[in-house]
């Protein structure tokens, strides 16, 4: 992937996913010798912490990029919001910053043009107790929209 798109040294765009810790100084034209190996990143990683191996956020944003993951959730986003009645509500769970972002500024830009109030004004996360039964959704934000016109 690092060398396909490196050929165009513009093609990817990781400045939005600078949130992923860690992901600080993502490759743009670095040509590694053997894309399958994690060694390729370390460069670009801090040191191994905990039980994460220090190549796994590189990976999720070349993931993010090539799949434009952050674009289709704003285009569904606009999509799924405009086909709301009025009163409808819109809910989604976003699992990292980033995702959480593209949401949180969807939902405020439709809250500012006055065709939406938020539902809580908060995201709602887990509980204590949840988080006990369920350590994985630990990330997990949930925020939901109505529709008002």
């Amino acid at each position: 992937v690092i060398n396909i798109y490196s050929l165009k040294p513009d093609a990817l765009d990781f400045e939005p996913l600078a949130d992923l810790d860690g992901c600080s100084g993502l490759p743009r034209r670095r040509r590694p010798r053997n894309n399958d190996d994690p060694e390729i990143v370390q460069p670009f990683k801090h040191p191994r912490r905990g039980k994460i191996n220090p190549a796994t956020k590189t990976f999720q944003a070349l993931r993010i990029a090539v799949n434009d993951e952050l674009g289709v959730l704003e285009r569904f986003i606009k999509d799924a919001f405009a086909t709301l009645r009025p009163g409808g509500r819109f809910g989604i769970i976003t699992f990292h910053s980033i995702e959480d972002r593209v949401v949180k500024h969807s939902f405020r830009e439709f809250k500012d043009s006055g065709v939406a109030t938020l539902t809580p004004k908060k995201p709602i996360v887990p509980s204590r107790e949840e988080l006990k039964e369920n350590p994985r959704a630990r990330s997990a934000k949930l925020r939901v929209i109505t529709k008002t016109t």
